[in-house]
């Protein structure tokens, strides 16, 4: 084999390789919508972009977009190459981290979503160990419902997850589950608040306050609501906001105890359980993605987790 032939399938195993520059325009763009776009975010003209993209799409053989008047729609072949690009990225940024784990730096990123709920009930006690041990890692937690917890979990756009009744898909996931009780919750001096067990006909007669759709917790209540009359005064995705209404006497929440500690022990709260056989118990679960940067954290919110289950 001559020294011709060898360059000559040398040069072909290059072809064959997607370049890394024009994997990331085409990231962009995709995530931009439009070459225009990814042209401002990466602060390349538009047609080294255009470029790129054209040159990964003949290597490939198939367009990746469809290019519309109005910007870029992925193809198929498109939205394949964009989950696997997301995935690489993602494994390259965890390599990152694991080895300068290795190297002794105990700094890096680790990205929460949680519902508003857990978020009050668990950041303080997790966090507060967490930093004493590694005050240089950097956390960037995002307050979302409980589908998107589940949608940013999946997608891998966080590290760690704690949301309300994952579905079996999502099982995958699971560090840790707490059982909780639905119950009503009002003014310390509400007629109600004295009250060893509550049940849905019991509060007909005041203005309840619902979770919208966003929280799961919506679900559970939905269906006793159609049967017996409840005045709803209020559907809101804001635990907070149900509970600040419910101190001022204002009408009655249908939630968990969770997030609630400080209002009940100064006071200004009152929980009674709920009894009726169609409100299941609610179940807060801890979700983690399989290479998870520094994973004592997950361990830290599972004891929190754990301090708050009602099995």
């Amino acid at each position: 084999m001559n020294i011709q032939t060898l360059d000559r399938r040398a040069g072909q195993r290059r072809s064959e390789q997607m370049d890394s520059t024009a994997l990331a325009y085409f990231q962009v763009a995709a995530e931009s919508g439009s070459i225009r776009g990814a042209s401002q975010v990466l602060h390349v003209s538009a047609s080294a972009i255009s470029r790129q993209i054209t040159r990964l799409e003949s290597q490939l053989g198939v367009p990746l977009f469809e290019r519309l008047a109005h910007g870029l729609a992925l193809t198929s072949a498109g939205e394949l190459l964009l989950f696997h690009v997301r995935r690489t990225t993602r494994e390259l940024q965890s390599a990152q981290r694991e080895i300068r784990d290795l190297a002794g730096q105990q700094s890096g990123h680790v990205r929460i979503v949680i519902v508003e709920s857990a978020a009050r009930a668990l950041l303080v006690p997790a966090m507060d160990s967490f930093w004493r041990d590694h005050p240089h890692v950097k956390v960037s937690l995002h307050v979302a419902g409980n589908s998107q917890v589940l949608e940013m979990i999946e997608q891998g756009e966080a590290d760690i997850g704690v949301a309300f009744n994952v579905p079996a898909q999502s099982e995958q996931y699971v560090y840790e589950t707490a059982h909780l009780n639905l119950g009503a919750v009002m003014a310390a001096n509400h007629p109600l608040a004295s009250a060893d067990r509550l049940r849905i006909r019991d509060l007909v007669d005041y203005p309840i306050f619902l979770p919208d759709r966003s929280l799961m917790l919506h679900k559970a209540v939905s269906e006793v609501d159609g049967e017996w009359p409840l005045k709803v005064h209020l559907v809101t995705n804001s635990i907070a906001a149900m509970s600040l209404l419910a101190s001022c006497s204002l009408g009655v929440a249908l939630k968990t105890r969770l997030g609630l500690s400080d209002e009940m022990e100064s006071g200004k709260l009152a929980f009674v359980r709920l009894h009726d056989r169609r409100l299941s118990v609610q179940r807060l679960t801890l979700l983690v993605q399989h290479r998870l940067p520094f994973p004592v954290l997950a361990t830290r919110i599972g004891q929190a987790l754990r301090s708050v289950n009602e099995a």
